[in-house]
């Protein structure tokens, strides 16, 4: 945040000698070559900054490390833009100024949704890669979410001790302006010309409103109100409020109800820019959707028929009262009327011994907001475990041609010693897969192209044979590296 905190020693004290010369800083002026930080000083005292970078967090990178146990977390490059509001006032030659922070975004998004999706997608890899159960999870979670809001609060730490009063002398030549420090330092700002005509565009959600170039976040539902204004002075204390505009709202974003009144009906988070245009000019204003809740659950398959001992993966959605789908949801999978088994995290069900009827149903919380208490929502998939037992000895894997890994299928009629192995062209065994007793049945194992010894193998045909008994299948497969 280097080049932050150094425009941010400017916004401190400045010298100035006059009213007249109080009139000469009004206006917008560049921090920096590209412009992409700029200060605006208003009248009647009133202050603007803003300010954009790119940053790779270095001191988040790593969010926990113990050991075995720690994860890390690669930010790559993140666009921060901040916004800051501050006022200023004149006595004699000091001109005070004070900012605070108002809003802060990282590509595009408010810190709470980058926070949001950082810690959801941190849990996931987690979660996934250790096998946690829901209580395991959810304390994951609390730990990454308090650990990743110490880092980026502490991130901040700095930047808020910087902006405490200062105090500079400065000079206007032109549209030059030269600031110098009590220590020596000094820059030079641009000045940048106003616009004949600009557009300011405020958006209302019930007693919330914000004024462009500010960010608006909305939740899914509800209803934003806009009213577009021109206006010539760079404090905008000639506005004037018009009704003849146009707007490209994108679709993303929702339903237009009338001019200047949009209803959120979309997926979300989207984040999103609409295009105000009024006498020549344009400015935009952008919407930040937030899911409102979870209104529904669907699961694939929704029925399913299957034989002892078989095994599916049931995967599930969850959807807003709009119809869109809702992504980064965790689901606990349950299965009723005693059919079987299912892991409560990913959903891979297998089918019990005995003919039965039941659900296979998946649970999520209503409320998309970490913390906070909801119901639960829930979807069910209807299973039948068939009595069904195979005609014939038999052994099948996909996929076929496969890399890394295959699932090998082999059923049994009766029950009977089993020798599943793995063959190379040569006729030489290199793996076995099963040697054991097994009941009737329908059966899978996995191979993931290793040998006995753990090495891995060729691109090549390899043989799969089951004997069971007297009795022999086998079965050509490829593995592809």
């Amino acid at each position: 945040m280097g080049n932050l905190l150094r425009g941010i020693l400017c916004i401190g004290l400045f010298s100035v000698s006059s009213a007249t010369a109080q009139d000469a800083l009004l206006g917008r002026w560049a921090m920096n070559d590209d412009g992409e930080s700029q200060v605006r000083f208003l009248a009647d005292g009133l202050l603007v900054y803003n300010s954009s970078f790119t940053t790779n967090f270095d001191d988040l990178e790593s969010l926990y490390n113990e050991g075995e146990d720690g994860f890390e977390f690669d930010f790559g490059q993140v666009l921060l833009e901040l916004s800051f509001l501050g006022a200023w006032s004149a006595a004699g030659d000091q001109l005070t100024l004070s900012a605070e922070l108002a809003e802060v975004t990282l590509n595009g998004e408010s810190l709470e949704d980058y926070l949001d999706q950082l810690v959801a997608e941190v849990v996931e890899e987690i979660s996934a890669s250790r096998d946690l159960d829901a209580t395991q999870t959810a304390l994951l979670q609390a730990l990454v979410q308090a650990t990743a809001q110490d880092a980026i609060n502490e991130s901040f730490v700095e930047l808020e001790e910087e902006l405490e009063e200062d105090t500079v002398t400065y000079a206007v030549a032109g549209d030059i302006l030269s600031l110098t420090g009590d220590d020596g330092t000094a820059e030079m700002w641009q000045r940048l010309a106003p616009s004949q005509v600009q557009l300011l565009v405020e958006g209302r959600v019930g007693f919330n409103t914000s004024p462009s170039p500010m960010s608006l976040q909305v939740r899914n539902g509800r209803t934003v109100r806009f009213t577009v204004y021109t206006f010539t002075e760079d404090d905008a204390s000639d506005r004037q409020e018009v009704e003849d505009y146009t707007w490209e709202v994108p679709e993303a974003l929702g339903t237009v109800l009338e001019p200047g009144l949009l209803e959120m009906t979309t997926a979300a988070p989207v984040s999103e820019d609409i295009v105000f245009a009024a006498e020549g000019v344009s400015t935009t204003f952008r919407l930040i959707t937030r899911p409102n809740s979870v209104e529904a659950v669907t699961i694939e398959p929704a029925e399913v028929e299957v034989s002892p001992g078989e095994q599916v993966t049931f995967s599930a959605k969850a959807w807003d009262e709009f119809g869109n789908s809702i992504t980064g949801r965790s689901f606990r999978w349950v299965a009723v009327g005693g059919i079987g088994e299912i892991a409560h995290r990913t959903g891979r069900f297998t089918a019990g011994d005995s003919p039965s009827d039941g659900f296979i149903v998946a649970v999520v919380s209503r409320t998309l907001d970490f913390g906070e208490a909801g119901t639960a929502v829930e979807g069910s998939g209807k299973v039948v475990v068939t009595n069904g037992l195979p005609d014939a000895v038999g052994v099948s894997n996909g996929p076929n041609p496969f890399n890394p890994e295959t699932t090998v299928h082999f059923d049994l009629p009766e029950a009977g010693d089993v020798h599943l192995s793995v063959f190379n062209l040569a006729g030489q065994e290199i793996r076995t897969l099963v040697s054991e007793n097994r009941t009737a049945g329908y059966y899978q194992t996995v191979w993931d192209g290793r040998d006995q010894a753990g090495r891995h193998m060729g691109t090549g045909t390899y043989l799969l044979r089951l004997q069971v008994g007297n009795k022999v299948e086998s079965r050509k497969i490829m593995l592809l590296r």
